[in-house]
């Protein structure tokens, strides 16, 4: 998660200032995108883990 919220942060800083201005908007918008889908990606378990998980609750 940590990827994610470094980018995000850096996103945010560029957004204050320039999310409408080219490139750096571009650039800005496109920073948003990658923060959120690695954020996504930290957050998403796999089909294992969710059945391990279930097993132990189901005891």
């Amino acid at each position: 998660m940590l990827p994610g919220a470094v980018v995000l942060l850096a996103a945010c800083w560029s957004f204050v200032d320039s999310h409408i201005f080219w490139p750096r908007g571009v650039l800005t918008m496109l920073g948003f995108a990658l923060a959120f889908a690695l954020l996504t990606a930290a957050t998403f378990s796999s089909g294992d883990d969710r059945a391990r998980s279930q097993t132990l609750t189901n005891r």
